[in-house]
């Protein structure tokens, strides 16, 4: 599944859980996960490349173990 796609279900369930508060809360606690999460892309992508080049080696990297 694409990076984009989990953020988009993320934000979808947590929008959900939270469908009776106040849009201006909701809108609060929405800004707050994204900017826990996206100081953490520079990682996922790194993580990610290296598990593709593990599927296309065959081999595991101490990196991605």
């Amino acid at each position: 599944m694409h990076t984009k796609a989990i953020i988009f279900l993320l934000f979808s369930t947590f929008l959900w859980a939270n469908c009776g508060n106040n849009p201006d809360d909701l809108q609060k606690q929405v800004f707050a996960i994204h900017d826990e999460v996206m100081p953490k892309m520079d990682e996922i992508y790194s993580l990610r490349k290296d598990l593709l080049e593990t599927k296309t080696n065959g081999t595991a990297t101490q990196k991605v173990l």
